[in-house]
């Protein structure tokens, strides 16, 4: 739920906010890791995703 939600976010927000492109990557890896059942690694890879954008002073859309 966590990383569906994280998706819908960045396709409504990145478009709008082009600077954010980098965490598109992130996101990536963690889809990758959620579609070879490493879950927990998954969700370790949406905290980092949402503390590379607590970083660079945008909120995170999500609390995993």
């Amino acid at each position: 739920m966590l990383l569906e939600q994280f998706n819908n976010w960045l396709q409504a927000t990145v478009p709008q906010q082009p600077h954010l492109v980098g965490i598109v990557p992130v996101a990536i890896q963690a889809i990758q890791l959620y579609r070879t059942k490493q879950y927990d690694a998954c969700i370790g890879r949406l905290r980092d995703a949402a503390e590379i954008l607590r970083l660079v002073g945008y909120p995170a859309p999500i609390q995993p």
